[in-house]
């Protein structure tokens, strides 16, 4: 979790430059600075959603992972929908 936080910050806080690193030119990175940001911000969440997923597979629920999965990735279609 440490980790993760530490990760966090460090996209917070370098945006620009690891966004150009990863092929982002000064045309677009006005646009994928918001994603950027909302994915970076959030960033501990989803790697809460795979740690607790491989305990919960792990304890013989593997149905309730592979809903939680599936509602998750229903969820990210239905909030990443522009018109």
């Amino acid at each position: 979790m440490t980790i993760g936080i530490f990760f966090t910050l460090i996209c917070l806080v370098f945006a620009d430059p690891i966004m150009r690193l990863c092929g982002a030119t000064d045309g677009n990175i006005e646009y994928l600075r918001p994603y950027y940001m909302i994915m970076s911000s959030f960033s501990i969440a989803i790697l809460l959603q795979s740690e607790l997923g491989i305990f919960i597979i792990g304890e013989g629920k593997t149905v309730v992972a592979a809903v939680v999965i599936m509602i998750g990735g229903v969820l990210n279609c239905g909030l990443d929908y522009h018109l």
